[in-house]
């Protein structure tokens, strides 16, 4: 999370995401939260003029769990890449129950990683569509079954065009 220089939002399910500036930088002026590590796990988040002290009990790519004033709490975070794309209508917390892979923006496909009948794991490549000269790999959410491949190498899609269906 340090090395990433652009402003993350945080979404603890109450309301709008809150914008954070990353630790080690000065957007904290602007955004009004700003979050510094004071050692390994632990940290203190500025909101409003006040500090919260926390922990990072577990985390992954998108998801912590954090222990602050006795209660944890599940946050998502999402980088400018996460904001970008649900900037154009993709939605990230999506649930993998959700058995399509809809294009998150019109593009060209450039290849397809994966066939009809292939079991994939979460963060697997699937296929990598072109995009406003930018090259976007669309990776598995979570672990599946290619039920059907309805794009190829080549072909233009539009935004929300099924791309993808996983059985379950």
């Amino acid at each position: 999370m340090e090395k990433d220089k652009t402003p993350y939002t945080v979404d603890v399910g109450r309301g709008a995401p809150l914008p954070v500036s990353p630790p080690g930088t000065s957007d904290a002026a602007t955004l009004g939260t700003s979050l510094m590590r004071i050692s390994g796990s632990s940290f203190i988040l500025r909101h409003d003029g006040i500090c919260y002290p926390m922990t990072i009990l577990q985390q992954d790519a998108k998801h912590l769990r954090i222990w602050s004033r006795h209660h944890a709490v599940d946050v998502m975070v999402r980088d400018e890449k996460d904001q970008l794309l649900e900037s154009w209508g993709y939605d990230p917390t999506a649930s993998a129950a959700e058995r399509e892979l809809l294009a998150p923006m019109p593009g060209l496909v450039l290849s397809v990683a994966v066939s009809p009948g292939e079991h994939v794991a979460a963060g697997h490549p699937l296929l990598v569509l072109e995009a406003m000269k930018m090259e976007n790999e669309l990776r598995a959410d979570a672990d599946c079954v290619v039920e059907a491949v309805h794009v190829t190498a080549g072909q233009a899609v539009g935004k929300k065009q099924v791309l993808m269906e996983f059985a379950s």
